[in-house]
């Protein structure tokens, strides 16, 4: 415990040492434990290690700043992955809506494509809202996930080792589709 002097990287090390075949890591803080997590994971060690980043290419990005050395990270990693909980749209009240090309252009979808979105609200004659009866008025029923997925290829481990800047890292992943989701 760090009760006893002991640092988590120390901590760590002792559990690697002790030859798990999966080490789970929720989160990871200081560049020590980073390190001994992405050495692990170079033996026969499977690592997974918690990132919180708004997407697979910041949580790149953060595990590069975290462990320091691009090398050992081009050497470990595997994959990256990330996930999030969404609203769905109530399929009772939703409203379909037709959205300009520059905003098609920019998710890649077709300019005839129809999207939909919460209903605007809506008053009876008297002026009282109409409330939907399967969201109660929300607009949304429900959450379902979105994963984004980055695969850890030898084209991959060669820009992390070589990269100059991140840009040259988010560039070559663009070039290869790898970068679907944006966020807003």
């Amino acid at each position: 415990s760090p009760a006893e002097g002991k640092t988590f990287a120390e901590l760590l090390l002792r559990v690697v040492r002790s030859d798990p075949d999966i080490i789970v890591l929720p989160e990871l803080r200081d560049r020590e434990s980073a390190a001994v997590a992405a050495q692990a994971a170079t033996q026969k060690q499977k690592v997974y290690v918690g990132v919180v980043a708004n997407d697979a290419f910041d949580a790149l990005r953060k595990w590069l700043t975290l462990v320091g050395d691009k090398s050992l990270v081009a050497k470990s990693l595997l994959a990256v992955g990330n996930q999030r909980l969404v609203p769905v749209l109530c399929t009772s009240c939703k409203q379909a809506y037709k959205p300009d090309a520059r905003m098609m252009r920019k998710l890649n979808l077709p300019a005839d494509k129809v999207l939909y979105r919460p209903p605007e609200p809506q008053f009876d004659k008297s002026g009282n809202p109409i409330i939907c009866q399967a969201c109660q008025g929300s607009g949304y029923m429900g959450r379902t996930g979105v994963f984004d997925w980055l695969m850890v290829d030898d084209g991959l481990r060669e820009v992390i080792k070589r990269a100059q800047s991140l840009g040259d890292l988010q560039t070559y992943l663009q070039k290869k589709g790898a970068l679907a989701l944006q966020a807003q």
